[in-house]
């Protein structure tokens, strides 16, 4: 006969509690023996359901590997410009640990409701991560990890993960993530940012102003990063339409979205950039003549594409609607000629 169950669950947990007490030791081959052991444990399906009934495993493993990744940082820091190991499966376990949890509590799970206990630890301490030059110099390719565990706390806003980022928590939180290297950290770090703005627990206008500001001059600058800044500013504009239009009112910055905007379009346009340029024009923003006549040849091309695609698709199919997104950009086009044209009538011509 095999092992009882009971039995199972005390092997698991006697495996688990080895790991995170190998985890805490300063020998760095110990430490990295509990690493590859917690992997193999969160990588087992039968210990997550385990953990989904005991509301401490989650915060208990992401206490630890908090310890653990803050002995990592202060390390880096007194090793100066020295050599030094730094060990990133910490954060990617602890990335991993969040989602666990985060799926448990869209299941109706223990997990994310004890989580919420060291919530408050949990964002000082990817802050002070996110803060620190020593990583952002030394040690940014765990910056990208610490971005996802901000976008994967925001995407349980509706658990309370959000509660502890307001006011000028949230401020640093935002200014942090927008000035993220460049590479993958700063790829992630405006994909935290729009999953903030979406979930944000209250009301985050008083932010959308700079940070539109900034996220423009980086579309501005660096043309890659334009379809995650697009993500943030259609975060903004849908979350505080109000705000929006106000910043986009101040003078320079609606002709500053659309000049960004102009060589961000691609061939087959965003999602994002559809909704931030209609709501510019819905609001009625200073878009000039001369800018957004430019966009009409782009907008054209981009719906004709489309709209041939769809007829193809729908040759074995006979399609009964056109898809919401050609849709959208029709009426983007539209805006764009209303804009554009001394008149409906003109506008209708063209």
């Amino acid at each position: 006969l095999g092992p009882s169950q009971a039995a199972m669950e005390a092997m698991a947990t006697g495996s688990l509690q080895e790991a995170l007490e190998r985890l805490q030791s300063d020998s760095v081959a110990t430490s990295g023996a509990g690493l590859e052991a917690l992997r193999d444990w969160l990588n087992d399906q039968r210990n997550l359901q385990r953990a989904d009934s005991d509301g401490e495993i989650y915060p208990t493993i992401v206490n630890v590997l908090m310890r653990f990744m803050r002995r990592q940082v202060e390390s880096l820091v007194k090793a100066g410009g020295k050599k030094f190991t730094f060990r990133t499966e910490g954060a990617t376990l602890m990335l991993q640990t969040l989602r666990s949890a985060s799926k448990s509590g869209r299941r109706g799970g223990g997990g994310p409701a004890r989580l919420a206990r060291v919530q408050r630890k949990l964002w000082e301490h990817i802050e002070g991560v996110l803060r620190c030059e020593a990583v952002a110099q030394r040690q940014s390719s765990v910056l990208p990890y610490y971005c996802r565990m901000v976008r994967e706390l925001a995407e349980g806003g509706a658990m309370g993960y959000m509660s502890d980022l307001r006011g000028e928590f949230l401020h640093r939180m935002l200014d942090d993530l927008v000035k993220m290297p460049l590479g993958d950290a700063l790829s992630a770090g405006l994909e935290a940012i729009a999953q903030v703005l979406r979930g944000a627990d209250g009301d985050p206008s008083a932010e959308v102003a700079w940070l539109c500001s900034r996220v423009v001059s980086i579309m501005h600058a660096h043309h890659k990063y334009a379809q995650h800044a697009s993500s943030c500013l259609a975060a903004a504009a849908l979350r505080c339409p109000f705000a929006y239009r106000d910043w986009l009112l101040v003078d320079g910055n609606a002709d500053q979205l659309a000049s960004a905007a102009l060589m961000a379009w691609p061939g087959k346009a965003s999602d994002s950039l559809e909704i931030v340029l209609r709501m510019a024009f819905g609001f009625g923003s200073p878009i000039s003549l001369q800018s957004a006549s430019a966009f009409v040849p782009l907008v054209v091309d981009t719906l004709d594409t489309m709209v041939r695609s769809e007829i193809s698709d729908s040759a074995s199919t006979p399609m009964a609607f056109w898809s919401l997104r050609v849709v959208r950009v029709a009426d983007l086009l539209a805006a764009l000629l209303l804009h554009t044209e001394a008149s409906p009538a003109g506008a209708a011509r063209k």
